[in-house]
């Protein structure tokens, strides 16, 4: 029962992933701006979630708020990359930090690391080459570095969830305070700075209605998907969710291709040549598959 819903939960993911690459291409490429609207939805959330589950406090609150605060800036990069790559290879980043994460668990959490796992993560590393090798069909190559740097950055926030989670805190209390971590720097980062400010009150976006109805269904899509997350952890192994968790590039090259055919006008970035489908194709299917190995045994 687990699959079919993580499955329905990448889909959501891809679509807020796609969304979010029309709000750079078309509307506002400074990452602040789109940030704090957006925490425009996700605060009031956040607040009557809190209201609802009721018990929140945690031991863990201050060092999943830091790591919440650390991954802003991540979010931040997130925004700079749409502008370069296609949305569709944006998602490489989770790929790497499936990679970190299970070195860091490694050594950290004293996970075991196999001989297929080695065999994975040199499969994520050749899928991430041929992109770097090809990408000029694709889009911008010196833009790949950025997905690195994004990787090592969102480190933090799920080390720290993995801890607290491990430490028997429950996952309602740590998704809380890291998602509050970061939402409440969205949100007050930009009054303490006049130049963001400005650029906040000033951007013409703000003026248009479909750019707060994108950025509403961008938010709504992404509690959709974290939920439905949920759920399946509650009902399937660990690893096996992660692995189908990380199929949402090929549901953002879908659904990018249906915007695309559908919606020229207002379409993500993305390129769908014959050549750069088959490159982007071949690139997933290397990483997948290197995903999978990486995953421990249960």
């Amino acid at each position: 029962m687990w699959f079919p819903v993580q499955l329905l939960s990448s889909f959501f993911r891809g679509g807020e992933n796609v969304f979010n690459s029309v709000l750079v291409a078309h509307y506002d490429k400074r990452p602040y701006v789109l940030q704090w609207y957006q925490s425009l939805f996700t605060l009031p959330a956040l607040a009557l979630l809190a209201l609802i589950h009721g018990h929140i406090s945690s031991e863990w609150a201050l060092l999943l708020f830091a790591a919440g605060v650390i991954s802003y800036v991540g979010d931040a990069l997130f925004f700079v990359s749409l502008r370069y790559i296609d949305v569709s290879l944006v998602n490489i980043a989770w790929a790497l930090q499936s990679l970190l994460l299970s070195v860091l668990g490694y050594f950290l959490f004293h996970e075991v690391w196999t001989g297929s796992q080695t065999i994975g993560a040199v499969l994520v590393l050749s899928g991430i080459a041929s992109l770097s090798c090809w990408h000029r069909s694709v889009g911008n190559p010196r833009a790949l570095l950025l997905l690195p740097v994004i990787a090592v950055l969102f480190a933090p926030f799920l080390l720290a969830e993995k801890a607290a989670i491990q430490s028997g805190e429950t996952v309602f209390v740590t998704f809380f305070w890291a998602a509050l971590g970061r939402e409440l720097f969205c949100g007050i980062l930009p009054l303490c700075i006049p130049r963001m400010l400005r650029a906040i009150v000033h951007s013409p976006s703000a003026r248009l209605p479909s750019f707060h109805l994108l950025n509403g269904t961008v938010i709504g899509l992404f509690y959709v998907s974290a939920f439905l997350t949920t759920v399946a952890l509650s009902l399937g192994p660990v690893s096996l969710v992660s692995i189908v968790g990380n199929v949402h590039p090929f549901f953002v090259l879908l659904l990018a291709w249906i915007l695309w055919k559908v919606f020229p006008a207002i379409s993500s970035r993305e390129i769908f040549s014959a050549r750069a489908v088959r490159i982007k194709i071949l690139s997933f299917l290397l990483v997948f598959s290197g995903l999978a190995l990486l995953a421990p045994a249960q």
